[in-house]
């Protein structure tokens, strides 16, 4: 990750991490390691969570976008705030709630694929 971090920034890109996890301090450990900025137990999907972290970028919406695992979360947050998203597939399905709403998050997956393809 840290290589790769180093190759995005070489370019021009910087990373940004936006979180909701409940615990500050696993956010604050894994950021401080690729030294990226965060902010931890965020409020995602509110929009103002988003802007928040653009603003600490110095970024507009047009400068960003947001790649993220869930749709509820991170898709909707973005889309308020106006920023684009590349929705990925979660990389742990392990804890029965994240698996849940993987699950009720599919038909929603599947509408933007099919309309990714017009």
């Amino acid at each position: 990750m840290r290589a790769w971090n180093r190759s995005l920034r070489s370019c021009g890109i910087d990373l940004f991490i936006l979180s909701n996890n409940r615990s500050p301090r696993r956010a604050q450990d894994y950021c401080a390691q690729l030294g990226v900025p965060y902010i931890a137990h965020a409020g995602k999907p509110r929009a103002a969570s988003f802007r928040r972290a653009m603003e600490r970028m110095g970024r507009t919406p047009a400068e960003t976008v947001m790649v993220g695992d869930q749709i509820f979360t991170d898709a909707a947050g973005a889309k308020n705030a106006g920023i684009p998203i590349l929705l990925v597939r979660p990389i742990r399905l392990d804890n029965p709630f994240r698996a849940l709403r993987y699950a009720a998050e599919q038909p929603f997956r599947a509408l933007g694929r099919k309309r990714g393809r017009r």
